[in-house]
């Protein structure tokens, strides 16, 4: 292998961080994407909230975004993002409840969505409300 140099190296460390799933690109949708660590990392948490963030992403409209769209949290606490949100998604039971425009502490504006349903939803919501 040729040694490095100084004009090939911030390729190299780009592959190199990228390859371990730091996001480079500031306009990545999982940027405007604020998650908590999930299960099993919190015992609070019923679904793993950084996978489903990750799932989630692709739903989202294209850039640029509000920051943070969308607010997956494991449960009811909102350690992730306390302030509100226009979409945040609550693990209760293994599955997602909606907070629109508000924190995950409110009262849901709809209940207990699969990972699935949730997807459907975030995907037509985007599509209907041109965020």
């Amino acid at each position: 292998m040729l040694p490095l140099t100084l004009t090939d190296a911030p390729a190299v460390i780009a592959s190199g961080l990228s390859k371990a799933g730091f996001i480079l690109d500031p306009d990545a949708a999982l940027m405007a994407i604020a998650a908590c660590s999930g299960a099993p990392a919190c015992d609070r948490a019923s679904r793993p909230s950084q996978e489903d963030a990750r799932n989630f992403a692709v739903s989202l409209p294209p850039p640029p975004y509000e920051k943070p769209l969308l607010h997956v949290s494991g449960c009811a606490k909102g350690c992730a993002h306390p302030r509100a949100a226009p979409i945040t998604l609550v693990a209760r039971e293994g599955r997602y409840d909606v907070v629109l425009r508000y924190t995950a502490t409110a009262p849901p504006d709809h209940l207990g969505l699969t990972v699935a349903d949730a997807q459907t939803f975030l995907t037509k919501f985007f599509k209907t409300k041109g965020i």
